[in-house]
């Protein structure tokens, strides 16, 4: 009798570890979703073009006061409908605020890609401008006097 070639398993994928909450502090200084950052942002994350069009989509209802409906869901039913998202935010909360929902509207059937995958992703960006800003600052980058009163401008 011939061997039975062993069956290979392939290994689970790492699930990806969620930057922490920032404090209110950290995101006072983040504003208004700039789509385009976001969209360069999603393209450096390596993302496919399909899903980042999908992202994108629900990410400019969320920014907007238009709010997520969804087919699943009764015709007036909204989430987030004139309470548009920003980057001074808690997302960690709006997160939950649409697990929440989804709980008690209906689930997204379409496995995250209604709301948790596009927060997600804003919670990632999120996370990246405030570490980019901490970088400028620990870098020198910052607005800062010089000590001799001099200036960089050519006069």
């Amino acid at each position: 009798t011939a061997a039975r070639p062993a069956i290979v398993t392939p290994p689970p994928q790492k699930k990806r570890r969620q930057p922490p909450p920032l404090p209110s502090s950290r995101r006072a200084t983040l504003g208004a979703v700039d789509l385009d950052n976001f969209a360069t942002f999603l393209d450096d994350t390596g993302i496919t073009a399909y899903n980042r069009q999908q992202v994108m989509r629900q990410v400019r209802i969320l920014i907007s006061n238009e709010g997520i409906a969804y087919r699943h869901w009764d015709r007036n039913v909204r989430f987030r409908q004139n309470r548009p998202i920003t980057l001074k935010m808690d997302l960690h909360q709006i997160r939950q605020e649409a697990k929440d929902f989804e709980k008690e509207h209906g689930r997204d059937r379409g496995h995250g890609w209604l709301l948790n995958h596009p927060i997600t992703k804003l919670i990632r960006y999120q996370a990246y401008l405030v570490d980019r800003e901490d970088r400028r600052d620990s870098d020198g980058h910052e607005d800062s006097d010089d000590d001799d009163g001099s200036s960089d401008d050519e006069s």
